[in-house]
């Protein structure tokens, strides 16, 4: 079972168990009060004023899908590009391959395709340019492996 197959799965299930545990028997079937707390699977460096993109991809084409997470670096006008690849079981840690210059309050965006015709994923990452009010438009090609280079 593939890893977005088994967080369906599990997803199904907790919810399942959650409608079964929730009601009490009664003619009015009231519901318990439950919460449920996500915990984070990965973390990466980030500064609270800019937030981070994502975007996911088969980016070493292993057949399951990888993330890309770009974040912006506390105390540098920078980004930070991180890969977290896809064993089929787990995401793997967070793997710094890229940086781009950017403005701290503008954000970044990231997008990917098959930009340059070659059959794998290429990742697009666009920044506000200090100074050039303007954005830049990065790209970094892969190699069919998940190596992503401009």
């Amino acid at each position: 079972m593939k890893l977005h197959q088994k967080i369906i799965a599990r997803g199904i299930l907790v919810g399942g168990l959650l409608g079964l545990l929730g009601c009490r028997e009664g003619s009015n079937r009231e519901l318990k009060n439950i919460t449920v707390t996500p915990s984070p699977f990965a973390t990466v460096p980030m500064n609270c004023e800019s937030g981070i993109a994502m975007t996911n991809g088969d980016f070493d084409g292993d057949g399951d899908l990888d993330l890309v997470v770009g974040a912006y670096e506390p105390g540098e006008r920078r980004a930070i590009l991180y890969l977290l690849k896809n064993n089929g079981q787990k995401l793997s840690d967070p793997s710094p391959f890229a940086t781009v210059s950017m403005y701290s309050e503008s954000g970044i965006a990231m997008t990917n395709g098959d930009f340059d015709g070659d059959g794998d994923l290429d990742l697009v990452v666009g920044a506000y340019k200090l100074g050039e009010r303007r954005a830049g438009l990065y790209r970094f090609n892969n190699d069919g492996r998940g190596n992503l280079s401009q």
